[in-house]
């Protein structure tokens, strides 16, 4: 624990210091309570005094829901923060739901190499089963990770693994079936400056994502992709306004075609643009089965007003479009919604139901008006 703090013999005394201390030692998950106070030892030196309260080292837990996007989702982990002594922990997880399924095995080391780093090694199974294809996979994954400051986190991850694609007969031309390895080095950085995670007023989100997959032998399947998303909260008397935007960009790389389906960006849900059922924003095939694309433009706002008690309602407007090609965005293809939304505050997060209205008509055949229900906010 004394590493995981940060704090050295020696080092001059600071409030802030102190305080990335207890973060430091709050997020190794091994005490429900942490508090660090200091008392005097000579003159001119300062002894500094923890106050730790346990955590259980060992938990289950276990979920069960329904969304409109895809009925009912399944999840179970078990996890051990101590397993391997000094903090070194291990967890089993496994999800279930409509369209995707995953388990994992998960052992991670805090405070390595640093007191505000981390290392964590997962190994993944996963299974997507979509209309148009079915994609297995088993991977690798290594992540290193740092936070700078309170609410900043940077890190990188590499990822080694297998995936088998089936694709069915009328997406033959969209997808190509093939089997091969994946190797791809990612970087992320996010920054969290929300007063909340469940019911956030103020304060704000940023996101960054690059990935990338390595030349030669490593890598059957060639790509870049960049993501950017900046979430904004702000009080308006008792209201609150949230506003979101989002871009996804990718391409190919080293002479391949196409993105396999599982890299591509895909629009429309609950959480997405609330104008059409989930992932049906975009290029779709002859049944309109959704094909996904090279890129994603995603913008957002919505007020949210206290009703009574735990009721809260909301109005939204949101904003969207995927592209079959990076080099096709194109902003006059938006497609606009807007819509009310009724929300119930729960332990969990706001139960919601939103109904969108769709503005625009730039993707045919699609529903003018569709029904969300989900857990939480979108945004």
């Amino acid at each position: 624990m004394r590493h995981s703090s940060g704090l050295r013999r020696g080092d001059l005394y600071s409030t802030r210091a102190l305080q990335q201390a207890e973060e430091n030692i709050r997020r190794l998950e091994l005490f429900r309570q942490v508090r660090l106070d200091t008392r005097p030892a000579t003159a001119d030196t300062l002894d500094v005094v923890a106050e730790l309260q346990p955590a259980p080292m060992r938990t289950l837990t276990t979920s069960v829901g329904w969304w409109s996007d895809d009925q009912v989702r399944l999840a179970a982990s078990w996890k051990d923060r101590n397993l391997l002594h000094a903090g070194r922990g291990l967890s089993v997880q496994a999800s279930y739901s409509r369209f995707r399924q995953d388990a994992g095995v998960t052992a991670w080391r805090p405070a390595y190499p640093g007191p505000r780093s981390g290392l964590s090694t997962t190994l993944g199974l996963s299974r997507e089963s979509e209309a148009a294809y079915i994609l297995r996979s088993a991977k690798l994954t290594t992540t290193l990770s740092w936070r700078p400051t309170f609410v900043d986190l940077l890190g990188l991850s590499l990822s080694f693994g297998r995936q088998s694609l089936h694709v069915g007969p009328v997406a033959n031309d969209a997808f190509l079936e093939r089997d091969g390895n994946l190797t791809l080095l990612s970087g992320f950085w996010s920054r969290d400056g929300a007063d909340d995670r469940l019911h956030p007023t103020r304060g704000g989100v940023s996101r960054a994502k690059v990935a990338v997959t390595p030349p030669g032998l490593l890598s059957d399947f060639h790509f870049l992709t960049a993501e950017v998303e900046r979430i904004q909260y702000r009080p308006l008397g008792r209201a609150v306004l949230a506003a979101r935007a989002g871009l996804g960009w990718a391409r190919p790389l080293a002479g391949d075609l196409d993105l396999p389906p599982n890299v591509r960006y895909f629009a429309g849900g609950s959480t997405s643009m609330r104008g059409f059922k989930r992932r049906h924003l975009g290029p779709v095939d002859a049944t309109g089965e959704p094909l996904g694309g090279e890129a994603r433009l995603i913008a957002s706002a919505e007020v949210r007003v206290p009703v009574k008690g735990r009721i809260q309602a909301a109005v939204f407007v949101d904003a969207g479009q995927t592209w079959a090609r990076h080099d096709d965005i194109d902003l006059s293809e938006l497609e606009v919604a807007v819509g009310p939304g009724l929300m119930v505050n729960s332990p969990v997060g706001p139960l919601r139901a939103d109904l969108g209205f769709r503005l625009t008509d730039v993707v045919p055949d699609q529903p003018r008006m569709v029904l969300h229900v989900s857990v939480g906010h979108p945004f």
